[in-house]
């Protein structure tokens, strides 16, 4: 949501594109409120909902069912970029799971700029701004927001370490992650 606020005030032509994926009680609640905050700023917006039928991962299924859904969405709207709201945490976390998963490809971060399913995918706060810190700016511009408390469970390795994450320097993990990365390259 902070990051749809601030492509707003960059006057970015923006459609949104929401996937609730009906697995906790706000799921529904958060969809009300994402349709809302599009209706208010006179703002397209797609929802699909997740077809729990998928085999392995509940994360790889999503990652693909979402930008699955993100694709025809782009291709439909004929958009020239599709924004999401990785931040800081998202790549120190990826960093973490990566490394003891002892899982090494051509990097241990993510991407600022990808491409995915012919979809040019831009992730502009990974260098700028922590989770805390996008709460803070929804807080302080009346952004609605909604907070996933499954994100606190220890239900997927992911949630495990960004529990660890919360004891360590943020600012030192993400400086050993940049320089770690450089040594790849």
């Amino acid at each position: 949501m902070a990051l749809l606020d601030m492509l707003l005030k960059e006057n970015f032509n923006i459609i949104i594109a929401h996937v609730n994926y009906k697995t906790r009680d706000e799921s529904d609640a958060e969809e009300a409120m994402v349709k809302e905050f599009a209706k208010s700023h006179n703002i397209k917006c797609y929802v699909d909902y997740f077809d729990h039928n998928y085999k392995g991962s509940f994360e790889d299924a999503a990652r693909k069912f979402r930008y699955n859904f993100f694709a025809k969405i782009y291709e439909k709207e004929n958009c020239n970029g599709l924004f999401v709201g990785h931040h800081k945490d998202d790549v120190l976390e990826t960093y973490l799971l990566k490394k003891q998963r002892n899982v090494v490809n051509e990097s241990y971060l993510i991407n600022e700029k990808t491409i995915i399913n012919k979809m040019n995918v831009y992730r502009p706060l990974i260098h700028c701004f922590y989770k805390n810190d996008l709460l803070e700016y929804c807080k302080n511009h009346n952004i609605p927001y909604g907070i996933d408390h499954t994100n606190f469970m220890d239900i997927h390795p992911r949630n495990v370490i960004r529990k660890k994450l919360e004891s360590m320097n943020k600012d030192e993990v993400f400086a050993s992650a940049l320089k770690e990365e450089k040594l790849l390259k």
